[in-house]
Formats: C-alpha cells, structure tokens, sequence
C-alpha cells in the first residue's frame, strides 16, 4: 500500500491584503510512515526523528537541516534527496537509495549506511566516524557529538 501526501509551507493570513509563509516546521517523531510517498516534499528541519520510514519515496525532497536521528530508513528512495546540514546520527539507512543525494554538512554518526547506494551522493563535509559504511568509505570525526 501506498501513502501518498503533500507536506508544505503553511500559508497564513493577517489581513485581507497580507498572506505570510509560516516558520512553522514538520514535527513527525515516532510516527509509522513506511511506504510513504513525499516525492519532492518540502520538508526543511522537519522532526522525523526515531520515525519509521521503510520503503518511503522521498525522491528529490527537501530535507535541509531535517533531525531524523535514530530514523528506520532502510530500503528508502533518498535519490537527488537535500540532506544538507541534516541530524542522520543512528538513522538506520541500510539498502537506501542516495543515489544524487546531497549529504553535504550531514551528522552520519552512528548511522548504519551498509548497502546503501551512494553513487554520485554529495558527502562534503560529512562527518561520522563510527558510521557503518562499507568498505573503502570514510567520514571525518563529528565535532560535538552527543550520544542518542
């Protein structure tokens, strides 16, 4: 079963004449989203933290700054995905496709990366020592890194 469905920036209203974004920010910690369909979602500094997101279609989403620590993301679509300044510490990224992704700045400590497709990812300044990576890829040390 597919779920699909469009997270954005809210829109809110002051007056007849003034329409604003809110700053407001995704927070879906915990939650069951396993096959989930948020391709191209917009989704800067969301919560997913400790969330279940097997097999979910995040293909080419916004993931700026996102925390997903401790996430279950095996087997998921993260291609062309922006990961950049994104909390993966023990996110569970085994099978995941990156593919194109851009993980530029990205906290990968902890985080299980075994299988994880990585061909053509952005991984610049990227840090994560511990990382379970496979072989022939290093992370630099995190600075201030605090356990889960």
């Amino acid at each position: 079963m597919l779920l699909v469905f469009a997270i954005g920036d809210r829109l809110k209203i002051d007056s007849e004449n003034k329409i604003s974004i809110s700053s407001e920010t995704v927070s879906l910690p915990g939650r069951r989203l396993e096959g989930a369909g948020l391709v191209g979602a917009h989704l800067p500094k969301a919560d997913f933290t400790d969330a279940d997101l097997r097999d979910a279609y995040l293909y080419g989403a916004d993931l700026t700054g996102a925390h997903l620590i401790g996430a279950n993301l095996r087997d998921a679509d993260l291609s062309a995905a922006n990961l950049s300044l994104a909390d993966l510490r023990y996110a569970h990224l085994t099978g995941a496709h990156l593919i194109y992704a851009d993980l530029t700045d990205a906290n990968l400590s902890g985080a299980d990366l075994t299988n994880a497709y990585i061909k053509q990812a952005q991984l610049d300044r990227a840090c994560g020592t511990d990382a379970k990576l496979d072989a022939g890829l290093t992370l630099k040390p995190c600075p201030f890194d605090s356990p889960k």
